[in-house]
């Protein structure tokens, strides 16, 4: 029987769960601020930061959740416009806001059967903890 001890066992532990598949927890952005486009609607919860120079939509991005104090979805829905009891959510597009918030980003999926969002569409997700602007005029400066 051979015994490890020391910083060698240390390593070993690490190598064996690196190379298992799992992620180290430190490995996501955390407390960073953040700010795209965001847009809502059936099945889509799409933030896209600035520097990806793409629109929001289904599959883009990161999908977007937001812990209750956030209040993140009720300023979104303040915002954008509804048409009152006509509005259907299934038939409508999502209204792309501009947002900067402070949140967390998630490592990126190890497979495309393990992502994020509906059927794992999406490769991360950001979870925002604070919202510091939401509107629809702002833009992405370049």
């Amino acid at each position: 029987m051979v015994r490890i001890t020391g910083p060698h066992a240390l390593l070993l532990i690490l190598v064996t769960f690196l190379g298992s598949g799992c992620i180290l927890p430190w490995s996501a952005s955390r407390g960073s601020t953040f700010e795209g486009l965001y847009t809502s609607s059936f099945e889509v919860s799409s933030f896209v930061p600035c520097k990806l120079h793409q629109a929001p939509g289904y599959g883009q991005g990161y999908w977007l959740a937001a812990i209750p104090d956030s209040g993140f979805f009720e300023h979104y829905d303040a915002i954008t416009p509804r048409n009152g009891m006509d509005y259907k959510p299934l038939d409508s597009p999502g209204v792309v806001v501009f947002v900067r918030f402070v949140g967390d980003l998630s490592p990126a999926s190890a497979s495309p059967f393990e992502g994020y969002g509906h059927l794992s569409a999406y490769t991360r997700q950001i979870t925002v903890t604070e919202v510091l602007e939401m509107t629809l005029e702002g833009q992405c400066e370049d």
